[in-house]
């Protein structure tokens, strides 16, 4: 997965200081279950970046990895 190669039919978003390139439908979507939030998170398990959709106190309503 490529995070910073920019498309013309995809939509530029922001978040932490990261861009990233995604489809204006697949925003639309995610945007209406919550924040987006990328970031690039370090750990004894490895290292990589992370992105949350929703709140990240509510488990069932994001997905990271």
């Amino acid at each position: 997965m490529v995070l910073d190669e920019p498309t013309d039919s995809f939509r530029k978003y922001e978040s932490n200081g990261i861009s990233a390139y995604m489809e204006p439908e697949l925003y639309e979507h995610l945007s209406g279950v919550g924040d987006i939030n990328i970031d690039y998170v370090e750990s004894p398990y490895g290292e990589g970046y992370r992105i949350t959709v929703g709140d990240e106190n509510n488990q069932s309503d994001s997905c990271g990895w």
